[in-house]
């Protein structure tokens, strides 16, 4: 069976990550350009909330 606080808390690392991607490219798909800079600064965001 699947510990309901593992889940609420995958759930909530996966919603920072999204409003982190929100925030980084203001939703503007021409901000995607650079997708290393993106890339580097989900992942060190991610690394970092968990």
């Amino acid at each position: 069976m699947v510990n309901r606080d593992v889940v609420f808390a995958k759930i909530n690392s996966i919603q920072r990550c999204l409003q982190r991607i929100k925030k980084v490219t203001e939703l503007d798909p021409d901000s995607l350009k650079d997708l290393e800079e993106f890339y580097t600064t989900i992942t060190l965001h991610y690394r970092l909330s968990d």
